[in-house]
């Protein structure tokens, strides 16, 4: 127990802070939150209460409470490599009992899910893992490190935690989003010089809050053609860098998964620039809205009626 104890610590590594500043973050948790990006991972962090920070493998990493439950939540970096990394390490420092997904995504099926919409992943997939030729890529389905074929080519969440994080949909209070409608941002969400327009609204009166599957690749996606081929083949809602990636390290070592998207800019050609402009709202919304999902998913499953197709992001055909 003593070599155990003592190996778990040498994981955890202070950088760039002294080392009598770091508490230690617990060895064990109930539930491992996996963050890509610097607001998404202050956003959910800031719910933990005695809260423990550190840095794992030049990660951040934060342990604290969440109604009673020991809670990790890690910053992975952007992409499907660093958010594979980020997810194996942590499953073994800290031997979850669960593993989330929480944060962005951009919105690729405009008939199914609007800017502000939160998205439930019922399903992720990685779209370019496959062979590319002429320009296109041929999909493959995932295999496990040994070779194998997965139980799926797509990788499921657990149904209860789907239906326990849908069910938190209804007691979010959704913040309306303006901006003004042909302005540009910088990186940080800052307007740029020059902008005088009136401020419209981006996002629904009331934001859906829906199951469905989610393409991940490393291109930050922004051509309407791959999003709509991705839409007819797959089914897909919504795209980004990280979600599949942490579902497969999740089903390599057997552990429950589930993934929360909050929906920013549509994938249609028109306003690139509107992500950027979005992360002033993007922070608090995504810590409403994993207040809201972490409390159920600490519940039990009994709690929560079963998913059906009502459910679905996407309408029936």
């Amino acid at each position: 127990m003593r070599l155990a104890k003592t190996l778990f610590f040498l994981l955890i590594l202070p950088v760039s802070v002294a080392p009598a500043a770091l508490a230690a973050v617990p060895a064990r948790a109930d539930v491992l939150i996996v963050t890509a990006v610097d607001y998404e991972y202050r956003a959910v962090s800031s719910l933990l209460k005695s809260p423990q920070h550190s840095i794992l493998a030049g990660r951040e990493v934060s342990g604290g409470s969440y109604d009673g439950a020991r809670v990790v939540v890690i910053r992975s970096g952007w992409g499907k490599a660093q958010a594979a990394g980020a997810a194996a390490m942590a499953i073994r420092a800290f031997a979850p009992r669960m593993v989330v997904m929480a944060g962005v995504a951009g919105g690729i099926d405009a008939a199914s899910v609007n800017s502000g919409d939160v998205v439930v992943v019922q399903r992720a997939f990685q779209y370019d893992l496959g062979q590319l030729s002429h320009g296109q890529v041929e999909m493959w389905p995932a295999e496990t490190p040994r070779e194998t074929p997965y139980p799926s080519p797509e990788f499921e969440s657990a149904e209860d935690l789907v239906a326990a994080a849908l069910a938190a949909g209804g007691r979010v209070q959704f913040d309306l989003w303006k901006l003004p409608p042909s302005c540009a941002c910088e990186r940080d969400g800052k307007l740029k010089p020059g902008c005088a327009e009136a401020p419209v609204q981006i996002d629904r009166a009331q934001p859906r809050v829906c199951a469905g599957t989610v393409a991940t690749g490393d291109a930050f996606l922004e051509d309407p053609d791959v999003s709509r081929r991705l839409v007819a083949t797959h089914h897909a809602v919504a795209a980004d860098m990280e979600t599949a990636a942490v579902a497969e390290e999740a089903a390599n070592s057997g552990i429950p998964f589930v993934g929360i998207r909050l929906v920013a800019d549509m994938v249609n050609g028109s306003n690139q620039n509107l992500y950027y402009c979005l992360k002033p709202f993007l922070g608090p919304r995504l810590h409403d809205v994993m207040a809201a999902v972490l409390s159920n998913l600490l519940k039990p499953p009994e709690h929560f009626r079963r998913v059906t197709a009502s459910d679905s992001c996407r309408k029936p055909e």
